[in-house]
This record gives C-alpha cells, sequence and structure tokens, in this order.
C-alpha cells in the first residue's frame, strides 16, 4: 500500500448508476497509484452486490452496520482510505480520468513540501498548477469553516488520522454540515493547505437522472430549509466563529474570516439565490418548484439578504462595533454589484 498516493473516497447511497460511472471513470487510470474506497450507507437498490462483481483489487467497499446518515458516512469513507492522500468524492460528483495522472504529481510533490490539506478548485480546463498557503493565518483565512460542497476536498491521511476526536464533527449537529472546513481549520494551524487548479472534479455535471432520487438528507432536516437560505447560513456563520474561538485562534484573523465568509455569504444569498431557485435540477432534487419570474425572485433576494445582515448585525453589535461598520459597507457594496447586474440606476 505504501504506492498508493491518492485514495478516492466515495459516501455511498443508492445511487448505483451515477456511482458505478464515477468507479469505471476513476478505474480506467492504468496506476497502482490510486484505489478506490466506498463506503456504502446500507443501499437497498443492489448496488453493494452489483459493484462485488467489479473485478479490480484497487477498488475497496466497505457496507456501515448500519445508515449513519450522510455527513457522518463521508468520515467512514475518508477513515477507510490508505493512501498517502485521502480525495472525497460524492457518489452523484464525477472525477476526470484524464486529469488523474497530472493530480499525482501535484499530491506527490505537495507531500514533499508538508501541505496536509488541499481542495481542487475548477481552472480553465486541465490541472496546470497549484498554490501553497503558508500554515496559520493564510491558510485559516482561505479554507477553515467555509460552507463548501466536501467533493474535491484533500486530507493527508498521516494527519488526518492525528486528529482524535475527528468524528465528533461528522456526527454532532452542533457542529453545523460542512465538517470537512472544520478539519481544515484545525490542520490549518500547524499545516499548510493548497488550492489544486483545474476542475478534476465536475461539480457543475447537469445530471437530470440524480434529481430522480431525493435528498434523503433534505427529508430529515426538521426545519426544511436548504443551505442558501440566510438562516442555514447564519447558523454556520455563528458555528465557525464559535469553533474558532475554541481553538483559539487569534481575534483579528477571525475577524479576517467572519467578513470573507459573510461577503460570499450575502452574495449568495442576494446574487446567486436567482440562479438557483431556477436551475431544475437542485430544485427537482430537492422538491422544489422552480420560478424565472423576476419580481418574486427579486423581492426574495432582497429579503434573504436582509435577514442575513440583520441577524449578524445584531449578533455583532455588542461584540464589535468596527466590524459592523465593515460589515455594512460590505454589505452596500454587494447591493450595488446587484443593481448593476440588473441594468437599475
Amino acid at each position: 500500500m505504501d504506492k498508493v498516493i491518492v485514495s478516492f473516497c466515495i459516501a455511498a447511497f443508492r445511487r448505483y448508476h451515477e456511482l458505478n460511472e464515477l468507479i469505471q471513470e476513476i478505474l480506467a487510470v492504468k496506476s497502482d497509484k490510486i484505489e478506490v474506497i466506498v463506503c456504502d450507507n446500507r443501499s437497498s437498490d443492489g448496488s453493494v452486490e452489483k459493484l462485488e462483481k467489479i473485478a479490480d483489487d484497487r477498488l475497496k467497499l466497505y457496507v456501515n452496520e448500519k445508515n449513519f446518515g450522510s455527513l457522518l458516512n463521508i468520515h467512514e469513507a475518508l477513515d477507510k482510505g490508505r493512501g498517502k492522500y485521502l480525495f472525497y468524492v460524492n457518489d452523484r460528483d464525477n472525477v476526470d480520468n484524464f486529469k488523474i495522472e497530472k493530480l499525482i504529481e501535484i499530491l506527490e510533490c505537495l507531500d514533499k513540501k508538508n501541505v496536509a490539506f488541499a481542495k481542487c478548485v475548477p481552472y480553465q480546463n486541465g490541472v496546470e498548477n497549484h498554490h501553497i498557503f503558508e500554515k496559520g493565518k493564510e491558510s485559516l483565512i482561505e479554507f477553515s469553516c467555509a460552507i463548501e460542497h466536501p467533493t474535491g476536498y484533500i486530507f493527508k491521511r498521516e494527519i488526518w488520522h492525528k486528529i482524535k476526536n475527528r468524528r465528533i464533527f461528522f456526527e454532532k449537529q452542533k457542529y453545523g454540515d460542512y465538517a470537512v472546513t472544520l478539519i481544515c481549520a484545525i490542520m490549518a494551524r500547524y499545516y499548510r493547505g493548497a488550492l489544486i487548479y483545474g476542475d478534476v472534479c465536475d461539480l457543475d455535471r447537469q445530471r437530470i437522472d440524480f434529481s430522480v432520487v431525493k435528498s434523503r438528507y433534505y427529508e430529515n432536516r426538521k426545519d426544511k430549509r436548504l443551505w442558501y437560505t440566510p438562516e442555514v447560513i447564519y447558523r454556520e456563520l455563528r458555528i465557525g466563529q464559535e469553533f474558532l474561538k475554541k481553538l483559539k485562534v487569534q481575534e483579528d484573523i477571525r475577524n479576517e474570516i467572519l467578513i470573507a465568509r459573510y461577503t460570499a455569504y450575502l452574495s449568495w444569498c442576494v446574487t446567486h439565490y436567482k440562479n438557483i431557485i431556477a436551475d431544475p435540477v437542485c430544485t427537482t432534487h430537492y422538491d422544489l418548484y422552480p420560478s424565472q419570474n423576476f419580481i418574486p425572485v427579486f423581492l426574495k433576494s432582497m429579503v434573504n439578504g436582509f435577514k442575513l445582515w440583520s441577524k449578524t448585525n445584531l449578533w455583532l453589535l455588542t461584540e464589535n462595533g468596527k466590524l459592523c461598520e465593515i460589515l455594512n459597507r460590505v454589505t452596500k457594496e454587494e447591493y450595488m454589484k446587484y443593481f448593476r447586474e440588473l441594468g437599475v440606476r
């Protein structure tokens, strides 16, 4: 197993066709430097039986003793990888096999430079380069406590296993829904992180077929609010800041992270909301009704932004007035950008 550079770790549940396509894509690369780990969450669609017929020693198939839920299954999949680096991918996402050899090359380079974690980001059409962020402030601001899709996150196995309590972040709701970036926050204090530029993971793949399988995660949520609603975003903002305090991250760094996250989240709430609500793949998957009518979407965008701004301001008002001023300036700039995009003068 010393030869394995990257374990592609997949948390799976009742998506055999998408999962099989993903596995075949990765195994098409004839290299002993990769392995595929599938952690099945007690599927009832025959996935396990069908996958057992794949004759490739690089595929390792595990079945949980019970259905742990989607978030904890991410941890279980990563925990079973045996390569130098653990690469997470959802069962409905994709990995481009033409980019894997270059990815291995980059990971071998990152290993020599003591990089503990990384994230793949879309960049033109190829995997051309990467950027390393120094431990401490740089890596914390770039990676920690963000609302991020888990596919494309990579952890050095040796460092992953040094985090003794990592499982709890995936099983306790009080730690939010984006545990991979909490792990990044822990690692960032002592190790370098990196961005790998290249669309190794095709997150924009428009699989109409995946929407047929409704999100059981969404069905089990009590509040029925989606990831882009201001309530969910505000909750994650608070969880992230409280978590960074527990890690004893300096206040000035926490403040920089807060403003960076708030800026991105406000943009999602306001600017991107109109695109998300009109996306038939996303909305069908979550059992919503797509709307492209300008007026209700515009009004909802404004309400979303106001909710996030007011909640965040009230929270910070007694703690840090200067931070409120910066936050208000950011809010104004984001709204001006939105109106410019709409052609409103």
